[in-house]
């Protein structure tokens, strides 16, 4: 009789280094034998269950490639009314509105040394790490061969001018734009303290403002979008790619996947709206599909860490 890949020993083995137990029972072990054949598949089952996802919280991937994405995903409302898309638009901007004069640095990052009774001691920590950000643009550059072109750059989402004064300096001029009024005063104020000049800050105080946006060599948005429902998102995407010049590229990062998550637009205009920010993602092949009617060749995807769960994408295009 040929001998079986997975024995005892082995289903003990995996339970001891997978969760740090014994097999709690026999029959347990019993069970696994007549389902299993092989430790490979043992092993998956386990990296999927409840108590291994519960103790490593950073491991939820194995769900979500394995459960979530093999199937056809909750209901994603993308395609809205005109109305409905302008009421998204007065939320969010509401919202960010009132986080720009509350807590405006800890909005950006949300760390308690960023809260505004704490912010003095670490702004220089604070501007430092959008130095992450100016590097990250460079290696995407690098990684993928591709020039991209010093001219203008458009950011979308800038904030308190954490990123904006980090890269200013590479290109010729910068339009930094944002919806909060609180929180562009403070880009104004720390682009002035580090003497850069060639940024012009723009509140985007409306939907109808974006056609009035510049076009660009180069657009740049991250941790912005994710916090937009999905129509908000297609739509600010369509126009922002739509600014980008031939010749020119994109990176801008969103989540694509968030396990559980669902967006009815008729439920979410009839509740509350948080007190904070909110957490959006966008099925994929919509980001793919805007990328292909403004011309753009995707050079890499990268799934990121920017949300502190899978589901998150970096992207880097150019334009043809």
């Amino acid at each position: 009789m040929r001998k079986r890949n997975l024995d005892a020993e082995g289903v003990q083995s995996l339970y001891r280094e997978l969760l740090g137990r014994e097999v709690e029972s026999d029959a347990v072990l019993q069970d696994h034998l007549k389902g299993h054949r092989t430790p490979e598949s043992l092993r998956l089952s386990i990296m999927q269950s409840e108590e291994y996802l519960a103790k490593n919280p950073r491991v939820d991937l194995w769900r979500f490639l394995s459960g979530n994405i093999a199937r056809r995903g909750p209901r994603i409302d993308v395609e809205v009314s005109p109305e409905q898309l302008t009421r998204l638009f007065e939320r969010i901007a509401g919202q960010w509105s009132a986080l720009g004069a509350s807590d405006p640095h800890w909005s950006v990052l949300t760390n308690d040394k960023f809260r505004k009774a704490n912010f003095a001691e670490n702004e220089e920590e604070f501007f430092r790490s959008g130095q992450h950000v100016a590097a990250l643009v460079q290696a995407f550059a690098e990684r993928n061969n591709a020039v991209i072109p010093r001219g203008h750059m458009l950011e979308f989402g800038c904030g308190t001018g954490r990123i904006t004064s980090a890269l200013a300096g590479t290109f010729e001029t910068v339009t930094a734009v944002d919806v909060s009024s609180g929180h562009l005063a403070l880009c104004q104020e720390a682009l002035l303290r580090r003497g850069v000049a060639n940024v012009s800050c723009l509140q985007l105080d409306s939907l109808q403002a974006l056609a009035s946006l510049p076009t660009c060599s180069f657009l740049l948005s991250t941790i912005v979008l994710q916090h937009n429902p999905p129509p908000l998102i297609a739509y600010l995407l369509d126009w922002l790619l739509s600014k980008v010049e031939p010749g020119g590229a994109a990176l801008f990062q969103i989540p694509t996947h968030t396990p559980g998550y669902e967006f009815d637009v008729n439920k979410y205009l009839a509740s509350p709206a948080p007190k904070d920010f909110e957490m959006h993602c966008i099925p994929m092949h919509h980001v793919f599909a805007l990328l292909h009617r403004h011309g753009f060749a995707p050079r890499e995807v990268i799934m990121d860490t920017w949300t502190g769960m899978p589901g998150s994408h970096t992207f880097f295009a150019t334009k043809s």
